[in-house]
C-alpha cells in the first residue's frame, strides 16, 4: 500500500477527483466534506440500531443512504467533465423516490405534527436529528457550488433531511 501521506496538501490545497488543485476551503472541499461528515452520522445512528429488530429496516435504509452518500461525495469532488470521464454514479430520480417512500411511510404511522419537536427521546433519535442538521449544512454548501453541481443533487440532500426528521 502507498503511504498514506502525500504531502501535496501540506500548504492549504488539495486535488479534486481531476487533478485540479483547490484551495482546502473551497466551496466544493466544503460541501463533500459535510457530505462525508453526513455519512460518519448516519453510520453512528445505524450502530445505536444495532440489537434492535423493531430498526432492523431502518438501519437497511441508512445503509443504502449511506452508499448513496459516497456517490454524492465523488460528484461533489469533480467537475461535469470529470464526472463523465470516470462514469461516476450520478442521483438517479429512483433514489429521490424511494427517500419519498419511506418519508411516506414513516408519515402514516404518526399522528399529525403539530408542534416543533426538541432533538431527544432516545440515543438513536438525537443521532438522526444530527443526521438531519448535518444534511441540511450540505444542503446549503452546495448551493455555493455554481454552475457544476450534479442534477438532482440539491432534492436528493434536501430528501435525505426529510427523512431523518421523519
Amino acid at each position: 500500500m502507498a503511504k498514506i501521506y502525500t504531502k501535496t496538501g501540506d500548504k492549504g490545497s488539495t486535488s479534486l477527483l481531476g487533478g485540479q488543485r483547490v484551495p482546502k476551503n473551497h466551496v466544493r472541499i466544503q460541501a463533500y466534506g459535510t457530505i462525508d461528515e453526513l455519512n460518519v452520522f448516519v453510520g453512528q445512528a445505524r450502530v445505536t440500531m444495532d440489537g434492535h429488530a423493531q430498526l432492523a429496516s431502518l438501519s437497511k435504509n441508512f445503509e443504502q443512504i449511506q452508499h448513496w452518500l459516497f456517490d454524492l461525495g465523488g460528484l461533489l469532488a469533480s467537475e461535469k467533465v470529470d464526472q463523465e470521464k470516470w462514469q461516476l454514479q450520478q442521483i438517479k430520480t429512483e433514489q429521490i423516490e424511494s427517500l419519498e417512500k419511506w418519508i411516506d411511510e414513516a408519515a402514516s404511522k404518526m399522528p399529525p405534527l403539530k408542534e416543533f419537536i426538541l432533538p431527544a427521546g432516545s440515543t438513536a433519535c438525537v443521532h438522526i436529528h444530527l443526521c438531519r442538521v448535518v444534511a441540511r449544512r450540505a444542503e446549503r454548501e452546495m448551493l455555493g457550488i455554481e454552475g457544476d453541481l450534479p442534477e438532482n443533487a440539491i432534492v436528493f440532500i434536501n430528501r435525505i433531511s426529510d427523512y431523518f426528521f421523519m
